[in-house]
């Protein structure tokens, strides 16, 4: 059973639903898409048999939510998330993949959430991840568990460029490239 999205724009309202879903998403954004909203894309209580991935345009006051799901492949972004809201919000939720941003994800508040969700694979970056807001981070990781790296080779910013609380990470952490703080805060806190 597969849950598939082909539109090319979505205006209004919530761009992509999915909700007590457990089945494949399959080509979530497609490439050249655009879903432009109050949600760009709202999954809960859903097992994703499968990815999510962007290779398109997500814009609007939230981009991709995830509440009380389980997905088992990556979730990934090669596209934009430009949002006046969060970027990307991971809530409850695991992850057996990977999450893999080489694209960009600009927000007014954090670019990248998660709040007590377990991710298998690594966090990684070598795109964009910016947060404009004084009191928002690029990445914000609250009472989660990486259970690989988190690295980064792109650009991380933000109040606080990644900010880590109550979390475990098993893996490393890896920078090659950029993070800093808007404001007078630290790039990294943990």
């Amino acid at each position: 059973k597969a849950h598939n999205f082909q539109a090319n724009i979505v205006e209004l309202g919530v761009g992509v639903t999915v909700e007590d879903w457990y089945g494949l998403v399959v080509n979530s954004i497609p490439a050249g898409g655009t879903v432009t909203n109050g949600y760009g894309v709202y999954i809960t209580n859903s097992g994703i048999a499968g990815g999510i991935s962007n290779t398109g345009l997500i814009a609007g006051s939230r981009g991709l939510s995830l509440y009380s799901s389980n997905l088992s492949g990556d979730l990934s972004n090669a596209g934009a998330i430009s949002v006046s809201g969060g970027g990307v919000y991971i809530v409850n939720s695991t992850i057996a993949g990977a999450i893999a941003n080489t694209g960009l994800i600009s927000s007014a508040e954090s670019g990248l959430f998660l709040d007590g969700s377990n991710i298998l694979g690594e966090l990684s970056n070598s795109g964009t991840i910016s947060s404009s807001s004084s009191i928002w981070h690029g990445e914000y990781i609250v009472n989660s568990t990486i259970g690989g790296n988190i690295a980064n080779s792109g650009s991380i910013s933000g109040d606080s460029g990644v900010v880590m609380i109550r979390s475990n990470v098993l893996g490393a952490l890896l920078n090659s490239g950029t993070v800093s703080a808007n404001g007078p805060r630290n790039a990294l806190a943990i």
